[in-house]
């Protein structure tokens, strides 16, 4: 009855790390997002660094207005995007994350127009990329495979965007 018990207890943890690791794997941006990209008619982009100069509180902003598909810097932004691969943390499995978006002194937002409708997509440098579940107030979490992507994102609205 003990070897009955415990071969399904083994059976049973391999199935959940099975399924974790499943849940975990690398994914494109688009399977992130769940965008089709051909139903994207514009993204604009805001970035955003915190810092402190001469003992002052200091903001910079850079602000990416509508891109479109066939547009040179669209291209290049979505390009970016598709570089690295996206893992789901396990945590949006018991607890989606709902609260305000975890403290970073550098953050992009991404507000692609998706038929008509706004889908912002939350970059904290170099933390958790956040998506908003839809009809609902939380996001999942996901890691980049690559952190530097999104800082990268963050210079090319730099470079692309204008300052405020």
């Amino acid at each position: 009855m003990k070897k009955k018990i415990a071969v399904g207890a083994c059976i049973l943890a391999a199935l959940l790390a099975a399924g974790g690791l499943w849940y975990t794997r690398p994914q494109s941006f688009w399977a992130v997002t769940g965008l089709d990209p051909s139903r994207i008619s514009g993204v604009s982009g805001h970035g955003m660094e915190l810092s402190v100069e001469h003992s002052r509180a200091r903001t910079t902003s850079w602000t990416m207005d509508h891109r479109g598909p066939g547009d040179e810097d669209y291209e290049a932004l979505i390009a970016l995007l598709e570089r690295g691969s996206y893992r789901a943390k396990l945590s949006n499995l018991t607890a989606p994350f709902s609260d305000s978006q975890p403290g970073s002194e550098q953050w992009v937002t991404l507000n692609f127009a998706v038929d008509g409708e706004p889908f912002p997509v939350h970059i904290p440098v170099p933390q958790t990329m956040t998506i908003p579940i839809p009809g609902s107030h939380g996001y999942w979490q996901y890691d980049a495979s690559d952190p530097q992507i999104q800082a990268e994102v963050l210079q090319y609205l730099k470079a692309n965007g204008e300052q405020s």
